[in-house]
């Protein structure tokens, strides 16, 4: 069963969530995207550790913490309305996905805009 979360971001402030595991999910890639409805091929948001969106509070420890930091120049590129997401951790070597959780992103358009080249 999945775990549902539905999250709120604004297009003039960070964005921040934590979430503790109930398992090490440190060893394995994780990867969530953005989309319209799942069947759209555009990803609005894509957010990885590769990237630097996502990371690992206490790494190794039984009970990591998942964590996604958006910064506004990325939010910035999103359009206000209602995304579908959900956060996959796939196995090293990518042989089993995992859902840790999914949910409804709504995006707000903030009412602090920013000039251009000021972020």
């Amino acid at each position: 069963m999945s775990i549902i979360i539905n999250q709120t971001s604004y297009s003039d402030t960070d964005f921040s969530f934590s979430r503790p595991t109930d398992f090490l999910v440190s060893a394995n890639p994780l990867h969530m995207q953005l989309r319209a409805t799942p069947e759209d091929n555009t990803v609005w948001l894509e957010a990885t550790r590769d990237n630097g969106l996502i990371s690992i509070v206490n790494p190794g420890i039984s009970g990591e913490t998942v964590k996604i930091y958006v910064p506004v120049p990325n939010l910035l590129k999103l359009v206000a309305g209602d995304y579908d997401y959900s956060l996959i951790m796939s196995s090293v070597g990518g042989t089993k996905r995992t859902e840790l959780f999914r949910g409804v992103w709504t995006h707000i358009i903030g009412p602090t805009t920013w000039p251009a080249g000021t972020l």
